[in-house]
């Protein structure tokens, strides 16, 4: 490596296991030509497979983005596209389907830029595509999940906070109020009809570290068809001496009692205060 002058420099080592590492030399996977073949494993009617990559800063005017070939993709098929995060990961992430021509395909009325869905009436290669609208750099991992099944097969429901209301400031020991909205945004209703949202207070706008605290948990009754929504709300009594910026977030389903197959990673939304 050519030394071109004294600074701080930071050595990453990527250690995927099981999983397929994305190959991004010099932004090499940034284009529809230069993707990397996502490996795919069959099982019955199901292609499936994950892949771990980063998202790095620009350089020299190039804007990084990975570029994944699914492969073809028949007509009557569905692209199912979900993002998880590694804990230390920063990244902020918007999934895109795109085919050979380099088109857009995906369109969803689902609020997570972090899935994807495409539903194929022409068949050919398709190409899923990861960019940023933040935390890209040394902390801008993330794994991609990718399935690809007639769409007649779809049999999920997804569960997502399309939005939350919180207070931008608030006292010690002062009662404040919360309200968020769940919607299912998969191909079937809920098929369980219990479970609980949970709100968390955190220092920083990571959700699952230790800085976490939860300020509530929310049961919620009653199955939920498709493209159907709930509100719920809770009121909070903030601990005595407490102070600084938190960030809210609210994870639907908690303990994970509704089978969502590869978006269980978007229940959790943020908002701050």
């Amino acid at each position: 490596m050519a030394n071109s002058g004294v600074a701080d420099y930071q050595l990453r080592v990527d250690v995927a296991r099981t999983v397929q590492l994305e190959a991004d030399a010099e932004y090499a996977n940034d284009s529809v030509a230069g993707a990397n073949v996502l490996a795919l494993t069959t099982a019955g009617n199901q292609r499936s497979g994950t892949i771990a990559g980063t998202i790095m800063n620009g350089q020299s005017g190039n804007v990084d983005e990975d570029y994944l070939n699914l492969g073809t993709v028949q007509a009557g098929e569905t692209i199912l596209l979900s993002i998880r995060l590694p804990l230390s990961s920063r990244l902020r992430p918007v999934i895109e389907i795109r085919n050979a021509a380099n088109q857009v395909v995906n369109v969803t009325a689902n609020p997570s830029d972090a899935v994807g869905r495409a539903d194929i009436s022409t068949a050919g290669s398709y190409y899923a595509v990861v960019v940023a609208r933040g935390g890209q750099g040394h902390f801008g991992q993330y794994l991609l999940d990718a399935a690809i099944q007639p769409t007649s097969d779809l049999n999920f429901s997804d569960l997502v906070v399309a939005s939350i209301v919180a207070p931008t400031s608030a006292a010690s020991g002062q009662t404040i109020n919360f309200g968020w909205t769940v919607g299912n945004f998969g191909a079937v209703a809920t098929p369980v009809a219990s479970w609980s949202d949970r709100v968390v207070l955190s220092y920083n706008e990571v959700f699952g570290d230790e800085d976490d605290f939860q300020v509530s948990l929310v049961p919620h009754a009653g199955a939920l068809p498709v493209g159907s929504n709930y509100l719920a709300q809770a009121s909070v009594d903030l601990p005595l001496g407490l102070s600084g910026r938190f960030f809210v977030f609210v994870k639907t389903d908690a303990a994970n009692n509704v089978p969502e197959f590869i978006f269980e990673a978007n229940n959790v939304r943020t908002g701050d205060t």
